[in-house]
């Protein structure tokens, strides 16, 4: 009996990152990508009846996802073909301390109590993903810095008192002093961009409306119209103060909301 040699030949493409078509495929039918060396079939997800073209052995998106970076408010996917970005996040680094991935949900982690955010990425091709994020951002959230000082006893000496990093964008709105006991003082707060350098008396922000108290225990004013409102992040702060009579104690707050 003579021997039959068959040949069997797959629907096939030799185009880089060609993939078959929804119509272009039967049930049970397989597609061969020779550039890539992948093999296609269509798949059929349980009783919703949604067909999609699927990579054989392809089980999830998570496969190909090798890394990622954060900075700025935009997280980069690192994967083993390309990358994908998802833009608009958060505004401060500060707030992200990690995430996870699986099946197109990507899910940042925050501190600050925070909860996490959500973000659906329903395409993995490369392409740059603008997700929409289910959370409440941090625009317009009070805030505030400032600093307390102790005279241990005595009266709170005049001069530079030290310094404050701020980690996120505000607009200053206010301030507050509360000292202890009753008595008189007056600070000026001092602002410079981040770098080596300190702020000094030139790079005042308070204009001449200077935080004070006079001969009490609590002062307040959100009259901050002649002030430098606008912070960044990463400003460093100086706090000095002018005078001081009658107190020990004091605490100065610089109040804002996050932009």
């Amino acid at each position: 009996m003579a021997t039959r040699n068959n040949t069997f030949i797959l629907k096939r493409s030799n185009v880089v990152g060609k993939i078959p078509s929804l119509s272009g495929l039967t049930l049970g039918e397989l597609a061969l990508n020779t550039a890539d060396a992948k093999l296609y079939t269509l798949y059929t997800a349980g009783s919703s009846g949604a067909t999609e073209v699927r990579q054989v052995g392809w089980d999830s998106p998570d496969n190909y996802v090798t890394g990622g970076t954060y900075s700025n408010g935009t997280l980069t996917l690192n994967r083993q073909n390309g990358s994908v970005t998802v833009n608009g996040l958060l505004s401060a680094d500060t707030y992200v301390t990690g995430f996870t991935y699986s099946n197109n949900n990507l899910t940042i982690q925050q501190n600050q109590g925070q909860s996490p955010l959500s973000v659906n990425i329903s395409t993995m091709t490369g392409l740059t993903v603008n997700g929409t994020v289910s959370a409440t951002t941090y625009a317009g959230e009070t805030t505030n810095f400032g600093l307390s000082l102790d005279g241990q006893s005595g009266i709170i000496s005049t001069g530079q008192k030290g310094y404050t990093i701020i980690p996120y964008n505000m607009t200053i709105t206010g301030w507050n002093i509360v000292a202890s006991p009753s008595g008189s003082c007056q600070f000026d707060v001092w602002k410079i961009a981040s770098g080596s350098a300190l702020p000094t008396v030139s790079n005042t922000i308070t204009g001449s409306q200077k935080p004070i108290l006079s001969n009490g225990y609590i002062a307040t004013s959100t009259s901050v119209s002649g002030w430098t409102t606008t912070v960044t992040t990463g400003d460093i702060i100086g706090y000095n103060v002018d005078s001081a009579s009658g107190i020990t104690k004091v605490t100065l707050s610089i109040n804002g909301t996050k932009r």
